[in-house]
């Protein structure tokens, strides 16, 4: 399919560009982070490539799409209450932010500062001629290929990268998150976004059942905790979409036995699930982190989960992993704070010992506090920063033998890299 119609695209109804602050309904990760303590000159992009301006679009609650996370290219490229998915991608807006690629201005939509892809550019983006020249091993299929050969902005019809953070419902407050609970059951705001919901999931499964498409759910609630998304998986059926993954990024606490079992015809298409701990120890995680949470369930539940996976062995007759490949994946997230940063190498341990095995992928992975706005007591969470009174201590953790020489398969520092790699200098 071509995307013909997108004469029609109408972007008055959003910005072009998100204002300072947030738009309403709208919370990007680390809006508010104060970008002059994170890695920092402008990089020279020219001539370098990003497939996800071709690939990843990202959906929020109020129908806003962006083609990446907004905090590093916050630019509205369409309004899915107006268009449909196939017309935004193609859209002006878009076409605009494609050309960023040939037109020589050192890609002035994206946010330099704190993208880790353009951080890290000299790895992360390669140059378009090597892309051009060698396809297959950046994985570019031949349409995206073949536009970079023309310097057109022309990407395939839909986005194969999506982010559907279309509800916020959870069944937690966590401070790092929010300041009080989010249920949308019935009203105009759950009307609002079960029509967004059932409209973006509507269009993806409406498209040739061999189109690769790698969603994600949820960019701000939880999947399990989301009467939206929870209704919709369990009648959802993938079976005839051997192309069509889907991963979740979820508390755990509702992810039980019984609903794990009701989405069984979605488990085949579970391509990987990251749950969020944010503590190593029961009391940190029901008393700060993850409020409203209950430890004992979520490891129940991450037990049950991680036993129904089937080994690499068992299923593909093979030890090697590829994200192509058909498996499933399980990560187990922590957010570094200053109430849990001298958990780190307890919950390394835990990870490692009880959800690690040969043929399955499970892994610990980590990640700095950022302020999404509402954090009066930001500064007193921000561990990793220098001024922190307790940073010291911080690094001194992270020099403990079990952060120090943590196995690469089985722990990933994420932000956090640099920080241990200073330590352990």
């Amino acid at each position: 399919m071509t995307s013909n119609s997108v004469a029609g695209v109408v972007q008055s109804s959003t910005p072009d560009i998100i204002p300072k602050g947030r738009p309403k309904g709208y919370k990007p990760h680390g809006w508010h982070q104060d970008d002059s303590e994170l890695a920092s000159r402008k990089k020279n992009l020219n001539g370098r490539f990003c497939s996800y301006f071709f690939t990843r679009a990202e959906v929020n609650v109020e129908g806003a799409v962006f083609m990446c996370c907004p905090y590093w290219l916050p630019v509205i490229v369409g309004d899915l209450n107006v268009n449909t998915m196939e017309e935004i991608w193609n859209g002006p807006k878009a076409q605009e932010i494609r050309n960023q690629l040939y037109d020589g201005r050192n890609w002035p939509f994206c946010k330099h500062n704190t993208c880790p892809k353009i951080q890290h550019a000299e790895t992360a983006l390669p140059l378009i001629t090597d892309v051009i020249n060698d396809s297959k091993k950046y994985r570019v299929d031949e349409h995206i290929a073949k536009s970079l050969r023309n310097k057109s902005p022309q990407a395939n019809y839909l986005p194969h990268d999506i982010q559907v953070g279309t509800d916020e419902s959870c069944n937690l407050y966590c401070p790092s998150c929010r300041n009080s609970k989010i249920i949308h059951a019935k009203g105009e705001k759950y009307e609002q976004r079960k029509s967004l919901t059932d409209k973006l999931f509507d269009e993806i499964l409406a498209a040739p059942k061999d189109y690769y498409f790698d969603i994600w759910i949820t960019g701000g609630g939880d999947p399990f905790g989301s009467k939206i998304f929870r209704e919709r998986l369990q009648e959802m059926d993938l079976t005839d979409r051997p192309n069509t993954w889907l991963n979740f990024q979820t508390n755990g606490v509702m992810l039980t036995p019984k609903v794990w079992d009701s989405i069984h015809k979605i488990h085949n298409q579970i391509k990987q699930i990251v749950f969020s701990f944010d503590a190593g120890r029961k009391e940190t995680y029901e008393q700060q982190t993850r409020l409203g949470g209950h430890w004992d369930q979520l490891v129940s539940n991450v037990d049950y989960v991680y036993n129904k996976i089937p080994s690499f062995k068992e299923e593909l007759g093979m030890s090697s992993v590829s994200w192509t490949n058909k498996f499933r994946a399980m990560s187990h997230n922590f957010v570094v704070q200053t109430c849990n940063y001298r958990e780190i190498p307890e919950f390394i341990q835990m990870v490692t010992d009880r959800w690690s095995s040969p043929g399955k992928y499970s892994r610990a992975t980590f990640s700095l506090i950022v302020d999404w706005g509402h954090m009066p007591d930001f500064e007193e969470r921000a561990i990793w920063k220098p001024s922190h009174p307790e940073h010291q201590n911080f690094l001194q953790v992270l020099r403990d033998p079990i952060v120090a020489n943590a196995p690469a398969k089985s722990v990933m520092f994420g932000n956090m890299k640099t920080l241990v790699e200073q330590a352990n200098a």
